[in-house]
Protein backbone atom coordinates (compact mmCIF):
# COMPACT_ATOMS: atom_id res chain seq x y z
CA UNK A 1 0.00 0.00 0.00
CA UNK A 2 1.38 3.38 -1.06
CA UNK A 3 1.48 5.72 1.95
CA UNK A 4 0.51 9.29 1.01
CA UNK A 5 1.66 10.82 4.31
CA UNK A 6 4.23 13.50 3.60
CA UNK A 7 3.92 13.01 -0.15
CA UNK A 8 3.44 16.01 -2.45
CA UNK A 9 0.50 15.87 -4.86
CA UNK A 10 0.18 18.13 -7.91
CA UNK A 11 -3.51 18.32 -8.87
CA UNK A 12 -4.97 20.19 -11.84
CA UNK A 13 -8.51 21.55 -11.65
CA UNK A 14 -8.32 21.89 -7.87
CA UNK A 15 -10.84 24.72 -7.63
CA UNK A 16 -13.98 22.57 -7.73
CA UNK A 17 -15.41 19.11 -8.32
CA UNK A 18 -13.17 16.06 -8.14
CA UNK A 19 -10.01 18.14 -7.80
CA UNK A 20 -11.18 20.04 -4.72
CA UNK A 21 -12.60 16.93 -3.05
CA UNK A 22 -9.50 14.84 -3.76
CA UNK A 23 -7.19 17.57 -2.43
CA UNK A 24 -9.11 17.57 0.84
CA UNK A 25 -9.11 13.75 1.09
CA UNK A 26 -5.36 13.59 0.48
CA UNK A 27 -4.70 16.35 3.01
CA UNK A 28 -6.74 14.45 5.60
CA UNK A 29 -4.35 11.54 5.12
CA UNK A 30 -1.25 13.69 5.58
CA UNK A 31 -0.32 14.63 2.00
CA UNK A 32 0.84 18.06 0.86
CA UNK A 33 -1.10 19.61 -2.00
CA UNK A 34 0.04 21.78 -4.90
CA UNK A 35 -3.12 22.66 -6.76
CA UNK A 36 -3.80 24.68 -9.87
CA UNK A 37 -6.90 25.91 -11.67
CA UNK A 38 -7.85 28.40 -14.38
CA UNK A 39 -10.13 29.95 -11.72
CA UNK A 40 -7.42 30.87 -9.25
CA UNK A 41 -9.92 32.35 -6.78
CA UNK A 42 -11.60 28.97 -6.46
CA UNK A 43 -8.24 27.25 -6.18
CA UNK A 44 -7.29 29.61 -3.35
CA UNK A 45 -10.59 28.81 -1.62
CA UNK A 46 -9.68 25.12 -1.70
CA UNK A 47 -6.22 25.92 -0.32
CA UNK A 48 -7.66 28.10 2.46
CA UNK A 49 -10.08 25.36 3.48
CA UNK A 50 -7.27 22.80 3.68
CA UNK A 51 -4.81 25.12 5.41
CA UNK A 52 -7.38 26.05 8.06
CA UNK A 53 -7.34 22.40 9.13
CA UNK A 54 -3.78 21.43 8.17
CA UNK A 55 -1.54 24.53 8.26
CA UNK A 56 0.80 24.98 5.27
CA UNK A 57 -0.44 21.77 3.65
CA UNK A 58 -1.67 23.35 0.42
CA UNK A 59 -0.52 25.93 -2.11
CA UNK A 60 -2.65 27.00 -5.07
CA UNK A 61 -1.61 28.69 -8.33
CA UNK A 62 -3.24 29.79 -11.57
CA UNK A 63 -3.03 27.52 -14.61
CA UNK A 64 -4.84 27.17 -17.91
CA UNK A 65 -4.04 23.56 -18.73
CA UNK A 66 -4.91 24.20 -22.35
CA UNK A 67 -1.66 26.17 -22.56
CA UNK A 68 1.42 23.96 -22.24
CA UNK A 69 3.57 26.79 -20.84
CA UNK A 70 0.99 27.30 -18.08
CA UNK A 71 1.20 23.67 -16.98
CA UNK A 72 4.99 23.84 -16.94
CA UNK A 73 4.90 27.05 -14.91
CA UNK A 74 2.41 25.73 -12.37
CA UNK A 75 4.33 22.49 -11.93
CA UNK A 76 7.57 24.43 -11.47
CA UNK A 77 6.04 26.68 -8.80
CA UNK A 78 4.72 23.71 -6.84
CA UNK A 79 8.08 21.96 -7.14
CA UNK A 80 9.91 25.06 -5.92
CA UNK A 81 7.50 25.40 -2.98
CA UNK A 82 7.64 21.80 -1.72
CA UNK A 83 10.92 20.57 -3.21
CA UNK A 84 9.51 17.44 -4.83
CA UNK A 85 6.40 15.96 -6.44
CA UNK A 86 5.32 12.39 -5.66
CA UNK A 87 1.77 12.27 -7.03
CA UNK A 88 0.39 13.89 -10.18
CA UNK A 89 -3.36 13.95 -10.83
CA UNK A 90 -4.30 15.18 -14.30
CA UNK A 91 -7.87 16.03 -13.41
CA UNK A 92 -8.84 19.28 -15.18
CA UNK A 93 -11.27 18.83 -18.03
CA UNK A 94 -14.14 20.31 -19.98
CA UNK A 95 -17.23 18.90 -21.64
CA UNK A 96 -18.46 19.10 -25.20
CA UNK A 97 -22.05 20.26 -25.39
CA UNK A 98 -22.05 21.99 -28.77
CA UNK A 99 -23.18 20.32 -31.99
CA UNK A 100 -19.94 19.32 -33.70
CA UNK A 101 -21.62 18.04 -36.85
CA UNK A 102 -24.08 20.90 -37.26
CA UNK A 103 -21.84 23.72 -35.98
CA UNK A 104 -18.94 24.66 -38.30
CA UNK A 105 -17.51 26.86 -35.54
CA UNK A 106 -17.44 24.13 -32.89
CA UNK A 107 -14.29 24.57 -30.83
CA UNK A 108 -13.04 20.98 -30.93
CA UNK A 109 -9.36 21.88 -30.52
CA UNK A 110 -9.86 23.29 -27.02
CA UNK A 111 -11.47 20.02 -25.92
CA UNK A 112 -8.46 18.07 -27.18
CA UNK A 113 -5.99 20.51 -25.63
CA UNK A 114 -7.58 20.36 -22.18
CA UNK A 115 -8.87 16.78 -22.02
CA UNK A 116 -5.98 14.98 -23.74
CA UNK A 117 -2.91 17.14 -24.46
CA UNK A 118 -2.82 18.51 -20.91
CA UNK A 119 -2.94 14.96 -19.54
CA UNK A 120 0.01 13.98 -21.71
CA UNK A 121 2.00 17.06 -20.67
CA UNK A 122 1.22 16.63 -16.98
CA UNK A 123 2.27 12.99 -17.15
CA UNK A 124 5.52 13.92 -18.87
CA UNK A 125 6.34 16.57 -16.26
CA UNK A 126 5.56 14.20 -13.41
CA UNK A 127 7.56 11.32 -14.84
CA UNK A 128 10.65 13.42 -15.54
CA UNK A 129 10.64 14.74 -11.99
CA UNK A 130 9.77 11.49 -10.21
CA UNK A 131 12.50 9.43 -11.82
CA UNK A 132 15.30 11.82 -10.90
CA UNK A 133 14.38 12.78 -7.34
CA UNK A 134 15.52 10.85 -4.28
CA UNK A 135 13.94 8.51 -3.54
CA UNK A 136 12.67 8.06 -7.12
CA UNK A 137 9.22 6.92 -8.11
CA UNK A 138 5.65 8.05 -7.65
CA UNK A 139 2.09 7.80 -8.92
CA UNK A 140 0.30 9.50 -11.82
CA UNK A 141 -3.49 9.37 -12.13
CA UNK A 142 -5.20 10.45 -15.34
CA UNK A 143 -8.90 11.22 -15.48
CA UNK A 144 -10.64 9.45 -18.33
CA UNK A 145 -14.38 8.73 -18.49
CA UNK A 146 -16.75 5.97 -19.46
CA UNK A 147 -16.99 8.04 -22.65
CA UNK A 148 -13.53 6.67 -23.34
CA UNK A 149 -15.15 3.30 -24.05
CA UNK A 150 -18.55 4.23 -25.45
CA UNK A 151 -18.80 6.10 -28.80
CA UNK A 152 -21.36 8.91 -28.76
CA UNK A 153 -22.37 11.04 -31.74
CA UNK A 154 -23.39 13.83 -29.36
CA UNK A 155 -19.81 14.36 -28.12
CA UNK A 156 -17.36 12.81 -30.58
CA UNK A 157 -14.40 15.05 -29.67
CA UNK A 158 -14.80 14.42 -25.94
CA UNK A 159 -15.00 10.69 -26.65
CA UNK A 160 -11.87 10.89 -28.81
CA UNK A 161 -9.98 12.73 -26.07
CA UNK A 162 -11.01 10.30 -23.34
CA UNK A 163 -10.24 7.26 -25.52
CA UNK A 164 -6.83 8.85 -25.98
CA UNK A 165 -6.39 9.14 -22.21
CA UNK A 166 -7.28 5.47 -21.77
CA UNK A 167 -4.85 4.28 -24.44
CA UNK A 168 -2.09 6.61 -23.27
CA UNK A 169 -2.43 5.49 -19.64
CA UNK A 170 -2.52 1.80 -20.42
CA UNK A 171 0.45 2.11 -22.75
CA UNK A 172 2.68 3.59 -20.04
CA UNK A 173 1.68 1.60 -16.99
CA UNK A 174 3.74 -1.58 -16.67
CA UNK A 175 6.80 -0.31 -18.51
CA UNK A 176 7.22 2.76 -16.30
CA UNK A 177 6.76 0.75 -13.12
CA UNK A 178 9.55 -1.62 -14.09
CA UNK A 179 12.00 0.98 -15.40
CA UNK A 180 11.23 4.15 -13.42
CA UNK A 181 9.29 3.07 -10.33
CA UNK A 182 6.32 5.18 -11.47
CA UNK A 183 2.77 3.83 -11.57
CA UNK A 184 0.33 5.37 -14.06
CA UNK A 185 -3.38 4.65 -13.61
CA UNK A 186 -6.64 6.12 -14.83
CA UNK A 187 -10.16 6.52 -13.54
CA UNK A 188 -13.26 6.37 -15.72
CA UNK A 189 -16.41 7.59 -13.98
CA UNK A 190 -19.85 7.98 -15.42
CA UNK A 191 -21.63 11.25 -14.61
CA UNK A 192 -21.30 12.77 -11.13
CA UNK A 193 -22.86 15.96 -9.82
CA UNK A 194 -19.84 18.18 -10.28
CA UNK A 195 -20.26 21.41 -12.26
CA UNK A 196 -19.72 19.40 -15.45
CA UNK A 197 -22.38 16.86 -14.47
CA UNK A 198 -24.87 19.60 -13.67
CA UNK A 199 -24.30 21.15 -17.09
CA UNK A 200 -24.89 17.78 -18.73
CA UNK A 201 -28.14 17.43 -16.81
CA UNK A 202 -29.39 20.62 -18.51
CA UNK A 203 -28.78 19.19 -21.99
CA UNK A 204 -31.68 17.44 -23.73
CA UNK A 205 -29.24 14.99 -25.32
CA UNK A 206 -27.75 13.92 -21.98
CA UNK A 207 -30.35 14.53 -19.27
CA UNK A 208 -31.96 11.07 -19.29
CA UNK A 209 -28.63 9.28 -19.41
CA UNK A 210 -27.25 11.43 -16.58
CA UNK A 211 -30.27 10.73 -14.40
CA UNK A 212 -29.85 6.96 -14.86
CA UNK A 213 -26.09 6.73 -14.42
CA UNK A 214 -25.02 9.33 -11.85
CA UNK A 215 -22.47 8.22 -9.24
CA UNK A 216 -21.76 9.97 -5.92
CA UNK A 217 -18.73 12.25 -5.91
CA UNK A 218 -17.29 10.57 -2.75
CA UNK A 219 -17.31 7.23 -4.61
CA UNK A 220 -15.23 8.76 -7.40
CA UNK A 221 -12.80 10.11 -4.81
CA UNK A 222 -12.56 6.58 -3.37
CA UNK A 223 -11.51 5.45 -6.85
CA UNK A 224 -8.85 8.17 -7.03
CA UNK A 225 -7.47 7.03 -3.69
CA UNK A 226 -7.42 3.39 -4.74
CA UNK A 227 -5.57 4.31 -7.95
CA UNK A 228 -3.00 6.14 -5.82
CA UNK A 229 -2.66 3.82 -2.83
CA UNK A 230 -3.08 0.32 -4.29
CA UNK A 231 0.46 -0.48 -5.43
CA UNK A 232 -0.73 -3.57 -7.32
CA UNK A 233 -2.31 -1.27 -9.90
CA UNK A 234 -0.24 0.03 -12.81
CA UNK A 235 -1.52 0.82 -16.27
CA UNK A 236 -5.01 0.10 -14.96
CA UNK A 237 -8.30 1.92 -15.46
CA UNK A 238 -10.75 2.02 -12.58
CA UNK A 239 -14.37 2.24 -13.72
CA UNK A 240 -16.96 3.95 -11.52
CA UNK A 241 -20.59 3.17 -12.38
CA UNK A 242 -23.94 3.24 -10.63
CA UNK A 243 -24.37 -0.48 -11.36
CA UNK A 244 -21.02 -1.85 -10.20
CA UNK A 245 -19.43 0.82 -8.03
CA UNK A 246 -15.63 0.72 -8.49
CA UNK A 247 -14.05 -2.05 -10.53
CA UNK A 248 -10.80 -2.47 -12.43
CA UNK A 249 -11.30 -2.97 -16.14
CA UNK A 250 -9.58 -5.95 -17.75
CA UNK A 251 -6.39 -4.95 -19.52
CA UNK A 252 -5.95 -7.86 -21.90
CA UNK A 253 -2.42 -8.42 -20.60
CA UNK A 254 -3.09 -12.06 -19.68
CA UNK A 255 -4.56 -12.92 -23.08
CA UNK A 256 -1.69 -11.12 -24.78
CA UNK A 257 0.82 -13.08 -22.70
CA UNK A 258 -0.88 -16.34 -23.70
CA UNK A 259 -0.82 -15.29 -27.35
CA UNK A 260 2.86 -14.40 -27.16
CA UNK A 261 3.78 -17.70 -25.50
CA UNK A 262 2.06 -19.65 -28.27
CA UNK A 263 4.61 -18.24 -30.69
CA UNK A 264 7.58 -19.75 -28.81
Amino acid sequence: MYDVRGKVAFITGVGAGFGAELAQRLAQKGALIGGCDINVEKALETADKINSLYPNACVAVHCDVGVMEDIEGAFKRVLEHFGRVDIVVNNAGISEFHKFIEDPDADWKTVIDIDLNAVIKGTQLGLNQMRKQSPPGGVIVNVASMAGFIPDVNMPIYVAAKMGVVGFTRSLGRKLLKTQGVRVNGIAPTFAMTNMGKLALQSEDFAKHVANSTVPVPLVIDAFMRAIEDDSLSGDILRITAQNGIDVLPTGRASQKKKDSSKL
